[in-house]
């Protein structure tokens, strides 16, 4: 009897062993896989929202195409879709002419890419830039750090100044919208960044994001359109107005 009951308890007790010795390999394979699908997955979403120029050659070539027959020696509104939606920019800078280039879904990649297509050939009086707006969008593995935008915001300055030495410059604040809250803490770290390299004395930081906020410091939700990241009416008058101030105060030395 004894014989026999350890004759049946042997296959009792080793064979939960041998099943978990041969299913390790399964387990290492399948987590393999999963670990490789998910660098897959993250390293093509960065991809899809790293800067890619070439998506904006049409647009570009658009603009070369009209540029002769625009005002040379204007002020030049280049950035993304904050500029390229702000259709009355010409009548709310009065009485400087401005000329808007904005192009929307860009990012400051794509403006350093373009520069010398875009900004030299109007031989501007004065250069305004609103960018990295769309470089902080707060979409997981493709937004970029406040440190990052900076340092690409400030290569845009340094190569404008490079190219364009007597022509001032200025840098409009990075808005906090309905849709990017989750990233407000990123865009104001960039705006300060900012701020404080405009010290330097190479570019005119023009801080317009106060004035799309409430007296408490919130978001002000009625100066936004449906897609909760675009200005309306309202919105672009506060805008336009924060930004004409600065240029009157800086170019003509008065307001």
């Amino acid at each position: 009897m004894r014989n026999v009951a350890i004759g049946i308890s042997r296959p009792v007790r080793i064979a939960p062993r041998r099943r978990v010795a041969r299913s390790r390999p399964l387990i290492v394979g399948a987590s393999l896989v999963a670990a490789c699908w998910a660098a897959a997955v993250i390293s093509a979403v960065s991809a899809a929202g790293g800067d890619r120029p070439a998506r904006f050659e049409r647009r570009v070539a658009a603009l070369e195409a009209v540029n002769p027959g625009r005002s040379r020696g204007a002020v030049v509104l280049t950035g993304s879709s904050f500029f390229e939606r702000w259709l009355t920019s010409e009548k709310d800078l009065a009485p400087f002419t401005a000329v808007n280039i904005g192009i929307g879904g860009t990012k400051v990649g794509d403006h350093l890419f373009y520069f010398h297509r875009m900004v030299p050939p109007l031989a501007p009086t004065a250069l305004v830039a609103y960018i990295g707006s769309n470089d902080l969008n707060g979409i997981p593995f493709m937004s970029k750090k406040p440190l990052h935008v900076t340092a690409l915001v400030l290569e845009y300055v340094e190569l404008a100044r490079r190219e364009l030495p007597m022509v001032p410059i200025f840098i409009v604040a990075i808005t906090v919208t309905p849709s990017r809250k989750r990233v407000r803490a990123d865009i104001v770290e960039t705006n300060r960044r900012l701020r404080d390299a405009s010290q330097s004395g190479a570019f005119t930081f023009i801080d317009a994001a106060p004035a799309l906020l409430t007296p408490t410091g919130d978001i002000d939700l009625s100066l936004f359109g449906r897609d909760r990241l675009h200005l309306n009416r309202l919105g672009y008058e506060r805008f336009a107005q924060a930004i004409r101030s600065e240029l009157v105060r800086t170019l003509t030395g008065t307001g």
